[in-house]
């Protein structure tokens, strides 16, 4: 007869600490990033357990989908997350969720942290092409998962097409502009952009994945 094993009723989850941006500028795990587009940025992001002896890790699906995002474990309390933002990368907020989870037994316990990037205009030295439409600072969250929304012209008629140029989507703007997509479950993670009836581009919809 197997031996009965006790475990601990209770397992605090981990939490975050803090966030510090690469030129040493320490800030709440909540404030906007503001950063530029063809940047790179590295964030230092510490976390910590209240049960003692437990041990951290650190994860993020955001890392298969934004593009030039990467996660990288400093130590047992510490990350890094590092975007190099492409530098065609329309204006707007991009939000990337991260991760802690603890080693309690039997199951561990976790914390989630969504940052938001405040992505603006390459700046002089960026510059060369033309400047992308300010509906397109409209497109929010950025990734998204099941539902976003993005500004148009009031009443206007949209399409929305994934990176092949195919179809995925009918959508009209409410008399104020709003337009609201809810995809289909299984419509996949990726790239989409959604276009006005002459064509001209409005928004790029980055769905993450479930």
């Amino acid at each position: 007869m197997a031996t009965p094993r006790a475990y601990s009723a209770t397992n605090n989850p981990p939490y975050f600490t803090g966030l510090t941006l690469a030129n040493g500028t320490a800030q709440l795990p909540s404030q906007v990033i503001p950063m530029r587009a063809g940047q790179a940025i590295s964030l230092t992001l510490s976390a910590a357990d209240p049960d003692a002896g437990q041990a951290l890790r650190f994860s993020s699906d955001a890392t298969g989908v934004v593009p030039g995002l990467s996660l990288t474990t400093l130590s047992p309390t510490q990350a890094q997350l590092t975007w190099q933002v492409p530098a065609t990368l329309p204006p707007g907020r991009y939000t990337a969720t991260v991760a802690v989870f603890d080693n309690g037994c039997p199951l561990n316990a976790s914390k989630e942290q969504t940052f938001v990037f405040l992505v603006s205009a390459p700046g002089a030295a960026l510059a060369g092409r033309p400047a992308l439409p300010p509906t397109d600072a409209a497109a929010f969250p950025m990734p998204f998962r099941e539902q976003m929304q993005f500004q148009a012209a009031g009443g206007q008629a949209i399409i929305v097409v994934d990176e092949l140029g195919r179809v995925v989507a009918r959508l009209q703007a409410d008399a104020d502009g709003r337009v609201q997509w809810q995809p289909t479950p299984t419509l996949p993670a990726g790239l989409y952009v959604a276009r006005g009836a002459d064509g001209r581009p409005l928004a790029r919809l980055l769905r993450a994945g479930n």
